[in-house]
Order: C-alpha cells, then sequence, then structure tokens
C-alpha cells in the first residue's frame, strides 16, 4: 500500500466515525489556514497514523534534523517539524489527538501546518 492509499483509507474511517460533511469542513479549514501560511510553496499532505518525536534529528537515509518531530506513513518518512521546548508544549496535545493531518513543502519536506482532531467520544 502507498501513501496515497493509506491516507485514503485514513480518510474513509475518519468519515465513518464523523460524517463525510464535518470532515469537508475541517478539510476546507486546513486549505484554507495552508494558503495563509504557505502561499507560494508546493505542498502534500497526509491524514497520518504514525509520528515519531526524536531529540536527536536522526533518520536514516534523511537529513540531519535535530529536536524534531518526523512524521510517517506506514510506507515510509513523509516530513519533518523542528521543535524547541514551547513548540513542544503547542504540539503535543495536537500529537495526542486520534486523527492528526500534516501538510509540508515538497522541496524542504518541512511541515507548514499540523492539525490535530479527537472525535467526541
Amino acid at each position: 500500500m502507498n501513501t496515497s492509499e493509506e491516507s485514503e483509507e485514513t480518510v474513509r474511517r475518519i468519515e465513518a466515525e464523523i460524517g463525510k460533511s464535518v470532515l469537508d469542513g475541517i478539510n476546507e479549514r486546513i486549505e484554507s489556514e495552508v494558503k495563509g501560511l504557505a502561499a507560494g510553496l508546493t505542498t502534500a499532505s497526509a491524514w497520518i497514523d504514525h509520528y515519531l518525536l526524536i531529540d536527536f534529528g536522526f533518520t536514516a537515509g534523511g537529513t540531519y534534523e535535530p529536536n524534531s518531530v518526523q512524521f510517517y506513513s506506514a510506507s515510509g518518512f513523509l516530513c519533518s517539524k523542528r521543535t524547541d521546548n514551547n513548540s513542544i508544549q503547542t504540539l503535543a496535545p495536537i500529537l495526542a489527538c486520534k486523527y492528526v493531518s500534516v501538510t509540508w513543502d515538497t522541496a524542504t519536506l518541512e511541515s507548514v501546518h499540523i492539525f490535530g482532531m479527537q472525535p467526541k467520544q
């Protein structure tokens, strides 16, 4: 299964849980926020299931990114986000969500937007 298929499967799970119209609204919100943050960049995005918080910044075959959160699909590395003590405190509640969407600059593989969603139980 490739990254696109994995993301589509995650989207189907989210739709089944919260409904298509709610998810469409969330995706529109994300797209609007990304346009404001990443105007002029070529981006890609995915709803992910895996991330890794590392303090030494090593990804085999990747670039050295100290103090970063790295995002993965089941098939491999997607992007990373540099962090410091303040930003990790902001990211922690997002990463604790059941569903996380990450958008990244395809040229640098640096994330430009991270969104977390915790459906009501």
